[in-house]
């Protein structure tokens, strides 16, 4: 019995991690999306581009608050801040 419940408890705790890990489509696509847009504003130094993966990140943000992407996306949106600034 002890070791049943063992085996239940990490189970149960794997799948609650495996859960909370997952992105959504849509999270993965915004992800990408922003990704590119940096990466193709650093090398073209487009400041146009910039701008346009700033107001998507803050719709994104803005639609998914609590978002396990959200980290990720704030942290581009960030980095994008900092380089529309420079341009």
């Amino acid at each position: 019995m002890k070791y049943s419940l063992i085996i239940l408890t990490l189970i149960f705790s794997a799948r609650l991690t495996a859960q909370t890990t997952t992105y959504s489509k849509e999270e993965e696509n915004m992800i990408q999306y922003v990704n590119m847009g940096l990466a193709y504003s650093l090398k073209y130094e487009s400041p146009e581009r910039v701008k346009l993966v700033i107001d998507s990140c803050w719709n994104f943000l803005e639609r998914y608050p609590n978002s396990f992407a959200k980290p990720n996306v704030f942290t581009y949106l960030l980095e994008m801040n900092a380089i529309y600034q420079m341009t």
